[in-house]
């Protein structure tokens, strides 16, 4: 090799270590973008975790029977100061988010309200947890929640309590009492 060949010899080599630098920086950068579980997630969210797979009421109840899994139903208003309080503590505690594998999760707002849901009444936000079929599991409700608003959450704590009673009693029904802890 002379002179001039090791000079393209070492430019085709530079070049081609700045290329693969900008693709591992591409990949960097596109890993810490958030991937969305479903495609109308955020617009679904609103507020309450873009990083849970919530459905619109229709599409939660035919995947719940398709599924077999329960439900849990979220119905807030837009002009609610309790729900625009709560949202962000729904939506930053992990172990929502981890129970939230175990149900379809329904999110409604203002007019999307389904009705038939107002077991204590109507007021907002309003969690209800639902079998398959959408009937209202009635021994799940907020244990720390006053007389008249017992579907009434305010603090992640108590939804997480609530979600793994629901998973630990449905899946003891389904599967013969053989469940694991979440």
């Amino acid at each position: 090799m002379n002179f001039s060949t090791n000079i393209v010899h070492y430019g085709r080599l530079i070049l081609r270590l700045i290329i693969i630098t900008q693709l591992f920086r591409l990949a960097i950068v596109s890993s810490s973008i958030p991937i969305l579980q479903h495609p109308c997630s955020q617009e679904l969210a609103r507020g309450f975790g873009d990083h849970i797979n919530w459905k619109t009421y229709e599409e939660g109840m035919a995947e719940a029977l398709d599924e077999n899994k329960p439900i849990l139903l979220l119905i807030h208003q837009e002009q609610c100061p309790a729900c625009h309080d709560f949202a962000p503590k729904f939506a930053a505690d992990e172990n929502i988010a981890e129970c939230s594998k175990y149900f379809v999760m329904i999110n409604c707002k203002d007019e999307e309200e389904p009705s038939g849901y107002t077991p204590d009444g109507k007021y907002y936000p309003r969690i209800i947890f639902l079998s398959p079929k959408g009937d209202i599991i009635l021994g799940i409700r907020n244990d720390m929640a006053k007389e008249n608003y017992l579907y009434y959450y305010f603090t992640p704590d108590a939804v997480v309590r609530s979600m793994v009673r629901v998973v630990k009693l449905f899946y003891e029904v389904q599967h013969d009492g053989e469940y694991e802890d979440l």
